[in-house]
């Protein structure tokens, strides 16, 4: 069996910084020291066939949990895995075109301040070339793997599939872990991709069911809320304090209350929307229910 051949990711980049210097120099245009949007375009950075049998290894891709002593053996060939993400890179020169940008966007003085982009215009400027996400939405599928809608910024890939799947494409195994008492899958060493690949895939989060723990985990929860929302020495912040203590009341009294902005919350769980009702009307706010909106199954309400 022919075993795939690695080579430095120094290497790589090395040659790759000789294919295409010119067009790296040319993609950012600046007048009158601003960056120029309109002249940011992504390069193509993947020339050639893809070839599995040279491949680059992507430190820094195993969870630290992932060790000897909690090993339990490979994962069943069958074992699904959902919603694995593809982290991609992009090139050197939209990496420093994007860091200027930032900062010229928080520069009272430049003319893109506070300048927002949309998430596609966000994409067509520091995100992967359409080539390149091409190709390596077809490498994925020819794995055998279930590829989601390319995301609005074009910085990742969302992929779904199988366990032996895994093994193959990234020449890493899914080994199962007991971490207290609790079976986790996870990859067993760094993951490798192929060389052409090798530039733009920055590496591949979520090659585990790990989930991060809440920082307030061990707390106890109150039985439930007492009239006052104390509980012995601990006393808790109503919108009424945050106003006082925070002056919001002033930008009330001047009809700034937020209106028409929006907030997202990112979460791992669902949460019940009478709880919400329920502490507006207990102090007073108009009924405003949030909107739900879920990216992938409904994971219900989870216990941290």
């Amino acid at each position: 069996m022919n075993r795939p051949r690695q080579i430095s990711a120094a290497a790589l980049i090395s040659c790759a910084a000789l294919l295409y210097p010119v067009a790296l120099r040319a993609q950012v245009a600046r007048t009158g020291g601003t960056v120029d949007l309109r002249a940011i375009h992504p390069s193509d950075r993947i020339a050639g066939g893809i070839d599995d049998q040279m491949t680059v290894a992507k430190p820094g891709n195993r969870h630290p949990l992932a060790r000897a002593e909690f090993d339990l053996g490979a994962a069943p060939a069958d074992h699904r895995m959902d919603r694995m993400v593809l982290v991609l890179e992009n090139d050197p020169v939209q990496e420093r075109a994007l860091e200027e940008f930032l900062a010229e966007q928080q520069d009272p003085q430049s003319q893109h301040y506070h300048q927002w982009l949309t998430p596609e215009e966000f994409g067509d400027r520091f995100g992967v070339s359409d080539h390149d996400l091409a190709q390596i939405v077809a490498w994925l599928e020819r794995e055998g793997f279930e590829v989601e809608p390319v995301p609005a910024g074009r910085r990742s890939l969302v992929f779904s599939g199988t366990a032996a799947q895994v093994s193959h494409a990234f020449h890493t195994q899914i080994h199962m872990y007991d971490i207290k008492g609790e079976r986790h899958y996870a990859n067993a060493t760094d993951p490798s991709v192929p060389a052409a690949l090798a530039s733009v895939v920055q590496g591949i989060a979520t090659l585990h069911d790990f989930r991060a723990r809440p920082m307030h985990l061990g707390m106890q929860p109150l039985a439930a809320p007492s009239p006052e929302y104390s509980s012995g020495s601990t006393h808790y912040m109503a919108p009424a304090d945050f106003a006082t203590i925070y002056d919001a009341a002033s930008l009330y009294s001047s009809s700034i209350d937020g209106s028409g902005q929006s907030i997202a919350i990112a979460g791992r769980t669902n949460f019940k929307t009478s709880d919400v009702t329920a502490f507006r009307s207990t102090f007073g706010l108009p009924a405003n229910s949030p909107t739900i909106i879920l990216n992938g199954t409904n994971p219900g309400i989870v216990s941290p």
